[in-house]
């Protein structure tokens, strides 16, 4: 054996090594990239079937809000409507007694034009009352125009008030005719336009 032959032996050996080494590489990387195929085909699909369940439970919780919320906005709607009803009965009993105790017609005595007067104030401090309790329910255009009109009732019932007592002591008798003619007028004028 020369030294030729020990070189090509050399270099037989280490290129077969070498191809056997570069053989055993891309048989393991193509090995690691099937298994990492396989797992990212399985990640993929776990994902997907997260995704979908996070998915259906995310419709599902919208569905229950929207559902709720339908629920207690049909429920604002019925309190609503109820208070309204109850808002109108009442302001059509006060303006009732409020009539009754300003007719112009009506010759009623002292004591009798001072019960219907306790009676219309009564059911206006009523009135007042609900509507107070009642408020958050109507829209502000409402609440702030049944405001306007409670006030004017409380603030007519007030100066009524004060020449009804006057008038049984026996004082300033046309003041109070003018304060009553004053409310009669406001019962037939301004009342129908708030109704």
């Amino acid at each position: 054996m020369d030294a030729r032959s020990l070189w090509d032996i050399g270099i037989a050996a280490i290129g077969g090594a070498s191809a056997l080494l570069i053989a055993v590489g891309w048989l393991v990387t193509s090995l690691l990239r099937h298994l990492l195929d396989k797992d990212i085909d399985l990640y993929k699909l776990e994902l997907k079937v997260k995704t979908e369940a996070q998915l259906k439970s995310a419709e599902f919780e919208l569905k229950k809000a929207f559902m709720e919320h339908e629920i207690r906005f049909r429920r604002l709607h019925e309190k609503r409507s109820v208070a309204l009803v109850e808002i109108y009965r009442l302001i059509a009993l006060g303006i009732e007694e409020l009539e009754h105790f300003l007719l112009p017609t009506s010759r009623l005595d002292a004591q009798e034009r001072r019960l219907r007067f306790t009676k219309a104030a009564e059911t206006i401090l009523l009135l007042k009352s609900e509507f107070l309790q009642q408020k958050l329910l109507f829209p502000e255009p409402v609440a702030t125009t049944l405001e306007n009109f409670l006030r004017l009732l409380e603030s007519a019932m007030n100066r009524w008030a004060k020449w009804a007592i006057l008038a049984e002591e026996g004082i300033v008798e046309a003041g109070r005719r003018a304060a009553l003619q004053d409310g009669w007028r406001r019962i037939s004028e301004e009342v129908p336009i708030i109704k």
